[in-house]
């Protein structure tokens, strides 16, 4: 027998060791599924407040291109009755 059988090992022992492994264990899991709850949310809210930001819809963007000149008659015509449906 070893030195750690007569109560000098490192202060737990038993049923003490597997309560606070389970315990480590559960806040290891909540820990990554937090994490990867939170990474979703902002990945979704990104994208999300990336195509509501401006407050516009793709037919005004198209309308200002047009009138700046970027694209020429038959391109917006196309594309709006494209954006249409």
């Amino acid at each position: 027998m070893g030195w750690w059988h007569h109560g000098w090992g490192l202060g737990l022992g038993g049923w003490q060791s597997i309560l606070l492994g389970g315990v480590m264990m559960l806040f290891f899991w909540a820990g990554l599924f937090l994490l990867l709850f939170l990474l979703l949310r902002g990945l979704t809210a990104r994208d999300d407040s990336f195509r509501h930001a401006s407050g516009h819809s793709a037919l005004p963007i198209l309308d200002d291109r047009y009138a700046r000149g970027e694209i020429e008659a038959d391109e917006y015509a196309e594309m709006k009755r494209v954006l249409e449906g």
